[in-house]
Parts: structure tokens; sequence; C-alpha cells
């Protein structure tokens, strides 16, 4: 129902000696912002404009006084230009806005206009933590998030409260521009229906709500540390497997998530633990220096522990440059490895080699930089990989390998025998062989007669006589290689003479003793 409109007031008259005078002329009071029938918003901060005017008085001296509904709203005077203006807030029930002004000698007048107020909006709000699904321990510091808005008020003008049916008022911190609202609150073990409320300047209110759950007060979780161990120096560049375990009294292992970081290179990456707490990862690559690394392990509540290892990231020296002397080689020589370009550190230490020898493809017991002749045989291969060591690691391989060849054979003592020889002996050759891998002998003989090539064989066929030169010459050989050639000569004597025969005469003794 609409409240009754005020009374017109009229001008006040007396009497003179001269019968009855006007004393003063009415005011005008003129709303210039509203006409009858106009809409105006609910609840919504509005400034009204009105001019006054007076034919006897300054504009200034008039006085105004504006009303909504017969409530007093504003009152002043008007500017030397005869305006006012009122704040004012309308309601769902409001009707019309009056504008008085009285005069110095108290005439008035009263301006009024009949509105049709347009209901504002409710203003809007939505809960984005906690969740309802979410885990919540007793104790524990409870995140509430919610978004707040309204069709007539700026969100940050908005009156914004959280509240629990179990612990009443959570938190009332104010809105910001963008209407995200904010707080935190220790909520107590039980069901709580969570509620946030949004109030607009009209006093219209906007909610949100959700039911959570709230555990007993919450265990710690706890994790370990498996690898790398502590201590351990990494190959800078090389992938590392990161392992560790994690558990926690009150929730699965799967619940939990798990971090990993690097103190120099910062986050790593996340696990998943399996169903019985086991995490890894895979870190690369890896800066040059100390490090110490972390694992976090969170659970549902957003209670942590942390592990950590230092360890030290090495930048491993470069591969030398190798050979193996001498070349060629034989079983006679020993096999000495040569660093003939050596490891760079790039972390510029001082660096030691190390040295492993294989033969034919398989490790052999020696480990310095040389192998003995005796240890090598003909048609071996013989292969060296020197690594460098800086104090912290190794480098990579740098290798040579050697093929052992065929050692020479030898003959001394080369003979022609009988000596002396006769042309009537069959003149052979004898002579000593050596070969240092064990060959057995293939030597070959050759012959010559005053200079003429005379066959082949340890002996001699063909036939000698008085004065002949014979020679032997004996060329080693091992099955593989020729040896240098050895010789013998024999100058062929004269054979003694021989009786060819031999005649007796028998004389009978008596006849001889006769004749003498």
């Amino acid at each position: 129902m609409s409240a009754a409109r005020p009374l017109l007031l009229v001008a006040l008259v007396g009497c003179g000696e001269n019968g009855l005078s006007v004393r003063n002329a009415l005011p005008e009071a003129v709303i210039t912002t509203y006409r009858d029938g106009d809409a105006a918003p609910e609840g919504v901060p509005t400034f009204i404009h009105g001019v006054v005017s007076d034919p006897d008085d300054h504009e200034e001296e008039l006085g105004t006084t504006w009303r909504v509904d017969n409530e007093l709203v504003c009152e002043g005077f008007a500017d030397d230009y005869g305006a006012t203006y009122c704040e004012i807030v309308l309601s769902e029930d409001s009707q019309w806005v009056s504008l008085e002004v009285v005069d110095p000698s108290f005439g008035a007048d009263v301006a009024f206009v009949d509105l049709v107020i347009t209901p504002s909006l409710a203003p809007e709000a939505t809960i984005d933590a906690p969740v309802a699904t979410g885990t919540y321990a007793a104790g524990r510091l409870v995140v509430l998030e919610g978004r707040v808005s309204d069709a007539e008020d700026r969100a940050d003008a908005l009156t914004v409260q959280w509240t629990s049916n179990l612990d009443g008022l959570l938190d009332d911190s104010p809105p910001d521009t963008s209407g995200y609202a904010a707080g935190a609150a220790v909520l107590s073990e039980g069901e709580h229906f969570i509620e946030l409320t949004a109030t607009d300047s009209a006093g219209k209110v906007g909610t949100d709500n959700v039911v959570i759950l709230v555990g007993p007060p919450n265990e710690l979780p706890e994790c370990g540390w498996v690898a790398p161990a502590p201590g351990s120096v990494l190959s800078q560049g090389a992938p590392v497997t990161l392992s560790g375990t994690v558990s926690d009294p009150d929730d699965d292992a799967t619940t939990l998530t798990a971090t990993w970081a690097s103190d120099v290179d910062g986050p790593i990456g996340a696990s998943t633990p399996d169903a019985i707490g086991g995490v890894t990862a895979t870190w690369s690559p890896l800066s040059r220096g100390a490090h110490t690394l972390t694992l976090t392990v969170a659970d549902p509540t957003g209670d942590t522990d942390v592990c950590a290892a230092s360890v030290v990231v090495n930048a491993p020296p470069s591969a030398p440059g190798v050979s193996v002397t001498p070349d060629p080689a034989s079983s006679a020589d020993d096999l000495l490895a040569v660093v003939d370009v050596p490891a760079v550190d790039p972390d510029g230490d001082a660096l030691s080699y190390a040295y492993a020898w294989w033969v034919d493809g398989s490790p052999s017991p020696y480990v310095s930089d040389t192998v003995p002749a005796a240890a090598t045989a003909r048609g071996q291969t013989w292969r060296v990989e020197v690594v460098a060591y800086d104090g912290y690691g190794w480098g990579p391989p740098g290798a040579d390998e050697r093929e052992i060849g065929n050692l020479q054979p030898v003959v001394t003592d080369v003979q022609v025998r009988p000596d002396p020889g006769y042309t009537t002996d069959t003149l052979s050759c004898a002579w000593t062989f050596t070969d240092p891998d064990g060959d057995a002998d293939a030597s070959t003989v050759g012959w010559t007669l005053n200079g003429v090539a005379a066959g082949a064989g340890a002996t001699l066929a063909a036939a000698v006589a008085y004065g002949d030169v014979a020679v032997c010459t004996v060329t080693p050989f091992d099955g593989v290689d020729l040896g240098a050639p050895g010789s013998d000569d024999l100058v062929v004597s004269n054979s003694p003479p021989v009786v060819a025969t031999l005649a007796v005469s028998w004389v009978p003794r008596q006849a001889t003793e006769s004749a003498g």
C-alpha cells in the first residue's frame, strides 16, 4: 500500500494598516531525475537531483528535504543555482520520492514522483573448496575458496560469510574485485554443513553449500630414500633412476603423492606410488656439481614428510688416444700401451689411468700398461682399453689392438759331412734349427759343386771328384716365413791307393835250404 502524499503548504498572509497584504511568495521545488511512472532499481544507491527557486529569496537560503515514502533521507540547503542532490536506496516496497523546499519565511513547496521499482537480483555464490569428496582431518587448516557476483553491486562490495553448522562463523574476509572469496578455518571432527553466503546492498542473499566429513586428527606420512645411495658420484649426462618408499598410517599408498626435486635443478617430477608404496623416477640430464635430492610425500590432507640424499654429479674425463707398440709385434716383444693423446677432464681434476687387456676377445689377467712377451703367441690379437679416472668417476675408454706376428726361424752350425770327404764318400748336410714360435723344421737344402747347382736335399746325389768344392746351403723355414740362409763348404780330398790284388808264392823249405 502506498503512503499518503504530503499536503501542500500555503503562503503566509498578514494584515497591515491598509488591509490584507501578501508577506511572502512561495518557493518552488522540481525533481529532475525522475518523472511519475519512471522505473527505478531496487537496492542500488542512486543520486537523485532536484531544483528549487523562490522569487523573494536567494537559492542558497532555501532549505531542502528529501524523503522516500515519508522517511527522511537528506536535508540541507540548495546551492547558488538552486540545485539539490541526495543519494537514495529504494526498497522493493518503495513507491514515491519527495523534495520539500522551505524559504526563510517558512513558505514551502513539495514535489514528488511515483516510481515503479525494478526488483534487484540476489547475489550468486559458488563454493570451489572444500569439496564433498575431499579428505579432511580435525585440527587441520581447511582452505575455503569460492566465487560471488551480483547483477547490481560490485563483487568487492558484497558481504561474504563462511559458516559451519558445527563451528559457526568460519571466515568473513571480503572478496576481491573479481569476486574471489577465500579464507581458511580449523574444523572440528564430524560432518560439517559448510555454507558460503553473499549479501548485497539491498539485503538480498545468495548462498552455496557443501557437506564434508572431517575425520580424526591426521597422522603424518613417511618416506624412505633408496637410490641413488647418499654420497654417490653420478656421471653427468647419464640418466639416473631415483627410488624410494612412501607410507601413511591413515591412507593407502596409492592415495599419496610423491615429488622429487634437486636444490640445483629444481623440481624433477612426480611419481605415483604402487600398492606397496614404491616410487621411482628417471632424472636426466644432470647439472654438474653437488646436489641435495629430496623426495617429498604428501597425504590427502596436505601433511608431508621429506627424505633427502646428497650426491655429486661429475663430468667424466674424455677418452685418451692410445696405441700398442711395437708395430709390428711378435711373440718376442713385450706389448706396451702408450697414451698418445691425454684425456681431458671438464672439471680440471687430476687424472690417472687404468688398463685392461683382452686376448682374442677374452679378458686377460694383465691390468698394467705392459704385457710380457712370454704371455703372447703368434696369431693372437691383443686389445688394450685405457680409461681415465678423475677421482670421482671413469671416462670412456680409448683402445688399440695388435696382432702378434711370426718370428723368423734360424739355422746354425751348418756342416757338410763327413769332413774330410773323399771321392768315395756320400756327402750330407747337417744343421741346428731354432724357431722362437716352436714351429717344426721345414728348412730347404741346396748344393753346388764348383759353383754349379748340384741338387737339393740333405744328401748330395751327384758324384764328386778330387778337388771339387761342395757347398751346402740351408734356408730355414717354419712353415710361415723363411729365415736367413746358412752354408758350409767342403773340398773333396784325394782318396788313398787301394791294393787291388795280392799274390803269394810257396817254395818248399828243403829246396830253399838246399839252395842256401
